[in-house]
């Protein structure tokens, strides 16, 4: 597999990080950073890197955007598998995004 902003994975990434934005815009950056603490949680069975948003948040709209951005997942990790990716890169790119998407949405800066 390539590098983690290959052109083939670029269109997952791009999709994530739209999701989130506007999850950021529409709900708050806090809500967008639990989301992602809880995915890192479940997903990599550690939370190294990522904080909870610790915000009280709607159980509706925190499952929608939990929904969304697992069906972007398992089509990113779908694609992975088939073209030959395993568990570890899946997550080990995942975590790359994360870190990245954090950053770039203003998420690190929260206390």
């Amino acid at each position: 597999m390539e590098g983690c902003f290959s052109s083939d994975l670029k269109p997952f990434y791009d999709r994530f990080f739209e999701l989130l934005g506007e999850e950021s815009e529409v709900n708050g950056k806090f809500v967008v950073k639990e989301v992602i603490y809880h995915f890192a949680m479940v997903q990599f069975r550690n939370t190294h890197g990522f904080g909870s948003g610790k915000v009280e948040y709607n159980e509706k709209v925190f499952e929608e955007i939990q929904s969304e951005f697992g069906r972007i997942f398992e089509e990113f990790a779908g694609f992975c598998l088939r073209k030959g990716g395993d568990e570890t890169y899946i997550n080990s790119v995942m975590r790359e995004w994360l870190i990245d998407f954090s950053e770039k949405l203003g998420l690190n800066d929260l206390n």
